[in-house]
């Protein structure tokens, strides 16, 4: 099971603009607010149960919100064949 999610974001009314680094971070300051999000699937031992969600103590931040350029002319198509493109992986 895999979750994903494209999102677009105007900084033209932030008054400190855009920066990805401070993006992250302020993910990452509310990710505590959103558990699962950091939880990840295990299955029990022997089958005993249905698999179980428990929360990821590797969860990495850094592989989950990453920075992309779509191709030339950067559109919506491409936007959409790049998001496309990672989901299929």
């Amino acid at each position: 099971m895999h979750v994903a999610g494209t999102y677009l974001y105007d900084p033209a009314d932030s008054p400190a603009g855009f920066d990805f680094g401070r993006f992250k971070e302020l993910i990452g300051n509310r990710l505590h607010k959103l558990p699962p999000f950091r939880w990840r699937l295990v299955e029990v031992p022997f089958g005993l149960h249905h698999p179980i969600w428990v929360e990821d103590p590797e969860f990495d931040l850094e592989y989950h919100v990453r920075r992309v350029t779509v191709r030339a002319p950067g559109g919506r198509h491409e936007l959409e064949e790049m998001a496309a493109d990672i989901m299929s992986r």
